[in-house]
């Protein structure tokens, strides 16, 4: 997450509180002092990254935080390893899906077997370049 959009969720995060009431990106801009049309877009950004939920209407854009924003702010340590290990699993799958070198079939299994691990929460929670290299040796790369 890139350093304005963790400053913008902080703002998200801060101004709903426990409430189910959107926080309005012109507030948000003034506060950053940033262009408001440049915070809409950021939250609609977000929102595909499933950090914030948007809402536009007539009188501008308004964003509250999904439980992934929330735990983002609160816990970010704990989201940024849960989200380096499953990009690397990830990119492991694609370069497994590239190479021509792989019989179809043993492909199969093996991006069975990455994503199989994507969704095992203890998985999830070790670090990137355990999992990568454990990968390796299971693949045989």
């Amino acid at each position: 997450m890139e350093e304005i959009e963790y400053k913008i969720l902080q703002n998200v995060v801060e101004f709903c509180g426990g409430s189910n009431r959107y926080a309005d990106a012109e507030v948000i801009a003034e506060t950053l002092e940033m262009n408001c049309q440049d915070i809409a877009d950021i939250l609609d950004i977000m929102s595909d990254e499933g950090y914030v939920q948007t809402i536009h209407s007539a009188d501008g854009c308004g964003a509250i935080p999904t439980p992934r924003g929330r735990l983002m702010i609160r816990h970010p340590d704990y989201m940024q390893r849960k989200g380096y290990a499953v990009a690397c699993l990830n990119v492991l799958e694609e370069a497994v899906t590239k190479d021509n070198k792989i019989p179809e079939e043993e492909k199969r299994s093996i991006i069975q077997k990455i994503r199989a691990l994507s969704n095992d929460p203890y998985v999830v929670n070790v670090g990137s370049g355990i999992i990568i290299e454990g990968l390796k040796k299971m693949i045989g790369v």
